[in-house]
C-alpha cells in the first residue's frame, strides 16, 4: 500500500494534476521497461508525495526538469553524478531506474555496479572519472569540498561544469529523499 495514495482524479487542483504528466515528461528517457507505478496505481519515486504538497509542485517540476536538461553534461556523466549520489543514498526505486538510464547512457552493468557502491568504474575516460569523483565527493560530504578533488575536476572539466554537478548531485540527493519518503510497501525492484 502506497504511503501516498494517488488522489482521484476529479478530486485533483489543476496543480495536482500536472503532476503525472510532468513525471512522464522527465520520465521520458527512463526505458520503457522500466515500471513507473507501483500496485496501488500510484507514480513511483518522487512523485507519489507532490501532489500532498500543491504549492511545491510547479517549482518541483521546473527545477527537476531544468537539472534533467542542463547543458554541458553528457548523458553518461549524468548517470555517473547520480549514481554516485545513489551509492550515498539507499533510494531502491530510483537505483533500479537510473541503473537502466546508465545502460542506456552507455555504461557497463559492471561500471553501473562498480558506481552504485562507491567505487570509480574502470574504463572511464579521465574527464568521466573526474566527473565521478567530484560528485561521489559531494554526496559524501557534510562539509566543504575538498581541493583535492575540487582542482583537479575544475581544472579537468571547467567550473561551469562543476556547479552543473553539484545540481545532479543535490537533485539527486532530494529525489532519493522524497523517494524514500513515498517507498511502496511490497513494490518488488526488478533485480539484473
Amino acid at each position: 500500500m502506497s504511503r501516498y495514495p494517488p488522489i482521484p482524479q476529479d478530486a485533483q487542483t489543476p496543480e495536482q494534476q500536472r503532476v503525472e504528466a510532468g513525471a512522464r515528461e522527465i520520465l521520458a528517457r527512463v526505458p520503457d521497461h522500466v515500471q513507473l507505478t507501483g500496485p496501488s496505481g500510484a507514480l513511483l519515486g518522487p512523485y507519489s508525495s507532490l501532489p500532498y504538497t500543491p504549492d511545491l509542485i510547479t517549482p518541483w517540476m521546473n527545477l527537476a526538469a531544468a537539472v534533467d536538461n542542463q547543458p554541458g553534461l553528457s548523458a553518461t556523466e549524468k548517470e555517473l553524478c547520480t549514481l554516485a549520489t545513489l551509492s550515498e543514498h539507499n533510494a531502491p526505486y530510483i537505483l533500479y531506474a537510473h541503473s537502466e538510464v546508465a545502460l542506456e547512457a552507455g555504461l557497463t552493468r559492471a561500471q553501473i555496479e562498480d558506481a552504485k557502491s562507491g567505487r570509480t568504474p574502470a574504463g572511464l575516460t579521465d574527464p568521466e572519472a573526474a566527473v565521478y569523483a567530484l560528485a561521489l565527493e559531494m554526496a559524501r560530504s557534510r562539509a566543504p569540498i575538498s581541493d583535492s578533488v575540487f582542482g583537479p575536476a575544475a581544472e579537468v572539466s571547467g567550473r561551469e561544469k562543476v556547479a552543473r554537478i553539484a545540481h545532479v548531485v543535490g537533485g539527486f540527493g532530494y529525489v532519493a529523499l522524497l523517494a524514500n519518503l513515498a517507498a511502496e510497501v511490497g513494490v518488488e525492484i526488478m533485480k539484473d
